[in-house]
This record gives structure tokens, C-alpha cells and sequence, in this order.
């Protein structure tokens, strides 16, 4: 999905009270979670542009001049390649999930915990915060991470962590293999 699929989506079909539902955003209306802050977009792309950047450094200028298309090379360009598209893939699940807002028709289940947020004026439950660049409470927030232009919270912490983890990963493997041919170079 890109900035014109959720232009072209803006102003869709009408609840009964008459508002117009919203293409992508973090509002109560939006069909779609996306985030648009500037900033955050720009963090979200530059985390994009490293990772490709890796997968070119390291498939180019280490696998390639070192192993060229042999049986291991061909696995290890798989492996770095495939590897580095699930943490681009966790880094756009994160990025577009719900982390879990606080619907405005969210009531509590007991009487006695009638919570309001001060600024977005819903139920707030417990553990949920509100976030300002969301401008939305998010159930289990744990924070609002730029690198991907979302708050972490309860509906995308899998995706944050999965990200997270392919990254180290393929960071740590990179590390590996420029140490492997550093080796080979030498004896």
C-alpha cells in the first residue's frame, strides 16, 4: 500500500452519524493504521534504505567476489536474502498493525473503573497510555518507536520483536561472513 492508494481511499463510505471514514491514519475513523508523521516516515525509510543497503553490500561486495555462484554462495545469498526480507516484512506489519487503540465505544467491565483520558476523551483501561503522535490510548503501550513510525503496544509487539530479532540476526550473520572471508583472505 503507498501515500496514493490511501489518498485515493480517502473519504469512503459514511457512518450513520454522517463522518466520513478516513483512508489511512490513527484516528477513530481511519479504515487503515498507518501513521503519517512526517519524521516518523522519514525514520521508517531510512531503516528500509539500511536494510537494502546490507543486502547489496553484503550479497555484492562480500558473497559474491568471495564465493561467487557456487553451492555455498548461492545458500548464503539465499539465506541473507530471505532472512533480510522477513525483517523488512515484520518492520511493515509493525509499522501498519493496530498496536491496540482504544475504540471510542470501549466501556469498562466494571463500574467501579470509569478512567477517562484527559486528551482523546475515551475509557481508558488499565496498563493503556496515551500517546501524543498517535494521539490515540494504546492498550499495553510499551513505547513510540520512530524506526517504525508506530507506538509498540498489545496488537503489533509480535511483529516489533520479530522485527528486532531479524535484524540483529542478519546484522550478527553479516558480521560472520565478512569475518569468514576476512579469514580466507589471509591463509
Amino acid at each position: 500500500l503507498g501515500w496514493g492508494w490511501c489518498v485515493a481511499n480517502m473519504g469512503g463510505p459514511k457512518y450513520d452519524d454522517g463522518d466520513r471514514v478516513e483512508g489511512c491514519g490513527t484516528g477513530f475513523r481511519a479504515m487503515h493504521w498507518l501513521n503519517i508523521e512526517p519524521c516518523g516516515m522519514i525514520c521508517a525509510s531510512v531503516t528500509w534504505l539500511i536494510v537494502l543497503y546490507c543486502e547489496y553490500a553484503v550479497t555484492f561486495h562480500v558473497l559474491m567476489p568471495w564465493l561467487n555462484i557456487s553451492v555455498w554462495g548461492v545458500f548464503h545469498m539465499l539465506f541473507f536474502n530471505v532472512c533480510a526480507w522477513l525483517a523488512l516484512t515484520s518492520h511493515i506489519k509493525a509499522m501498519t498493525t493496530d498496536p491496540g487503540a482504544v475504540p471510542r465505544e470501549a466501556k469498562p467491565l466494571h463500574a467501579s473503573n470509569q478512567r477517562r483520558c484527559r486528551r482523546c476523551d475515551v475509557f481508558k483501561p488499565s496498563r493503556a497510555h496515551h500517546c501524543s503522535l498517535c494521539n490515540r490510548c494504546i492498550v499495553k503501550m510499551d513505547h513510540h518507536c520512530p524506526w517504525v513510525n508506530n507506538c509498540v503496544g498489545l496488537g503489533n509487539h509480535k511483529f516489533f520483536i520479530l522485527f528486532c530479532a531479524y535484524v540483529c540476526f542478519i546484522s550478527c550473520y553479516a558480521l560472520l561472513l565478512m569475518f569468514l572471508r576476512y579469514t580466507s583472505c589471509l591463509g
